[in-house]
């Protein structure tokens, strides 16, 4: 219990026994100032009685532990992956969905992407910055909100490939559009070289994409989401992917994904039977 609480706790009771000695005393005293004694206490202890009983259903409710909703997630199965990049293939945003799937970044790190954070030698990519936009509908770069929001992510092979695909694509564009294209550096802009607004790409792109292929009707944030799965229904350590989505710590990792993995712990059944065959 916190202590202002209890020293509140405390203090009421002190005042509940003072007044109780207060009416007890206005027994002793003569009958004509016993009476408005009597009456005075009387409203204190109730007074006192009112503000003791609240203070302990405040303190009920606060030492209720709280309720954690959890997130509806929906994410992708395997198969349904495949569909996605098969109905994304030679789309000019191929790579931006290969990406998200395969490396779980947010949509605006996605789009916050400049080549300059990216090593296609190496196969790594670098969060840097994110993309949001403005009430007033301006689009704004700014970095991670922590620490770790900052981090380097290994890219799949299908990922480099689809980014080395993208850059080849993207400085075609840029010849083309001599005088109309404005450089940003950008991995994922606008057909102009502008950064691509978040609802355009969700409104004109994403939800397309999905209707297209037969797929359900999910956010954007759900690739997220299934990149995680993913990765921990391949067998990576738990550690890794709270590392690669910047969960707080691998609990939550754990409490968020666990629940869509039903045959883990039958393969971990397996695997220890095999151990110790």
């Amino acid at each position: 219990m916190q202590s202002p609480i209890r020293a509140l706790l405390y203090g009421m009771a002190i005042w509940f026994v003072w007044v109780s000695l207060v009416v007890f005393s206005a027994q002793l005293l003569p009958t004509e100032v016993a009476g408005s004694a009597l009456f005075v206490s009387m409203q204190m202890v109730a007074l006192a009685a009112f503000v003791l009983g609240s203070t302990i259903l405040y303190l009920r409710k606060v030492g209720e532990p709280p309720q954690v909703r959890r997130e509806e997630i929906e994410p992708l199965s395997p198969d349904q992956v495949k569909t996605l990049f098969e109905s994304v293939r030679e789309d000019g945003l191929e790579a931006l969905y290969v990406v998200a799937v395969t490396a779980g970044p947010r949509q605006g790190e996605l789009l916050g992407l400049k080549w300059e954070d990216i090593d296609l030698d190496r196969s790594l990519l670098q969060v840097r910055r994110t993309l949001s936009s403005t009430k007033g509908g301006d689009t704004i770069f700014s970095s991670p909100k922590t620490v770790k929001g900052s981090r380097s992510v290994k890219l799949t092979a299908k990922a480099t490939q689809a980014l080395k695909m993208q850059r080849e694509r993207q400085l075609q564009e840029r010849e083309a559009l001599v005088g109309l294209w404005q450089e940003h550096d950008l991995v994922f802009p606008t057909r102009l070289g502008t950064p691509m607004s978040r609802h355009n790409l969700v409104n004109r792109s994403f939800k397309p994409l999905l209707r297209r292929a037969g797929l359900p009707d999910i956010r954007f944030h759900d690739l997220r989401h299934t990149c995680a799965t993913l990765m921990l229904a391949v067998g990576t350590n738990p550690k890794v992917v709270q590392e690669t989505l910047v969960h707080a710590n691998v609990s939550v990792t754990l409490d968020t994904y666990s629940h869509l993995l039903p045959n883990v712990q039958d393969e971990v059944a397996w695997k220890i039977n095999e151990l110790l065959s």
